[in-house]
């Protein structure tokens, strides 16, 4: 083979990991910004029917947050947001999360991280602190009784209901506005 060839070749592979790990490194979304539209993917029909098989949690999942009420798998509506301290997009997101979070403090609505990295609890609750994150996170091992489908992007955010049923698959930066308008069209009372 030519040395043009080779030289073709490398920027080919060079090409195709730098689109790899774009999509969950830290420029998955350099241009979106929190008041533009994200992907919205509906993993069920309206009628909050899942695709996907339930699968229920112990009672009580960990939490690493400082001062946050307990984690319940069960009998509660959760909003997951998976995260890495390598996505721009988001820490751009977080803010807007620790309001939605303070807001429905009183309601049957929790608002929860994932560290998508592969860190410790200890990390990743040093993690959190650092980016200023407000409201509960696990880490990867500690969300995997919730069943949820890895991510393919980042961020990306799940509304899952009290059975543990994906609803939503949320890819993209979401705002505080963005959720409650689709707790709303699926009806979570908020």
């Amino acid at each position: 083979m030519s040395p043009l060839r080779y030289t073709i070749i490398a920027l080919l592979i060079t090409g195709v990991s730098l689109v790899g790990f774009t999509v969950i490194g830290s420029d998955a979304l350099p241009n979106q910004m929190p008041d533009q539209a994200s992907s919205q993917v509906p993993t069920h029909a309206p009628t909050h029917a899942s695709t996907h098989a339930s699968t229920h949690a112990s009672t009580h999942a960990p939490n690493i947050a400082p001062n946050p009420r307990p984690i319940e798998a069960l009998g509660s509506w959760k909003i997951i947001n998976y995260w890495s301290t390598t996505c721009a997009p988001c820490r751009i997101e977080i803010p807007e999360l620790n309001l939605l979070f303070d807001e429905l403090a009183a309601s049957n609505i929790q608002v929860l991280g994932v560290n998508f990295d592969e860190d410790d609890r200890k990390t990743t609750l040093r993690l959190a602190r650092r980016l200023g994150i407000e409201f509960p996170t696990l880490n990867l091992s500690e969300v995997e009784a919730l069943g949820l489908p890895a991510p393919s992007a980042l961020p990306t955010t799940y509304i899952v209901s009290p059975t543990n049923e994906v609803l939503t698959k949320l890819v993209g930066i979401q705002t505080k506005a963005s959720i409650y308008t689709l707790l709303t069209e699926l009806a979570i009372p908020h």
